[in-house]
């Protein structure tokens, strides 16, 4: 094989691999059935299911600056995730079958910073769609005159 064959597919080999990119995906038993989200990685998702599934969760206690955690229920029971470490105005969150939720690590807050776009209602609630920023996460109800 000439070289300007090779060097073509290793080039072509480069950019074909730089394009393929997906999130590092685990969940419960592989994680030595413990809801201790590992840290080490850019991006990460952690699923739950039935059968594979932990009551509690909780992030990692530091990472690199944008690493990016998702967190993906399809189990029946809920799970209930430690956000002490997170922008999140409560103890602890809950996780139900469903629901998806979005991390990102900020090495100057030394935080996790939830990824929320909007609050909607359910059900035919009274309540206004609020965009939310991380500095501020509220229902608004709709006054009915």
């Amino acid at each position: 094989m000439n070289f300007k064959l090779k060097t073509s597919l290793i080039i072509g080999a480069i950019v074909a691999s730089s394009l393929v990119y997906a999130a590092t995906v685990i969940s419960p038993n592989q994680n030595n059935n413990s809801g201790s989200i590992p840290s080490g990685y850019s991006d990460l998702e952690f699923n739950l299911a039935n059968g594979n599934w932990v009551k509690n969760l909780t992030l990692p206690t530091s990472a690199n600056n944008l690493d990016k955690i998702t967190i993906r229920s399809s189990a029946a029971y809920s799970s209930y995730l430690d956000t002490s470490n997170t922008n999140i105005p409560l103890e602890v969150l809950k996780i139900n079958s469903g629901d998806v939720y979005q991390f990102i690590f900020n090495s100057s807050q030394n935080k996790w910073i939830a990824q929320l776009a909007t609050v909607s209602p359910t059900n035919g609630a009274t309540y206004e769609v609020v965009p939310l920023t991380t500095a501020s996460m509220q229902k608004v109800r709709r006054i009915q005159t």
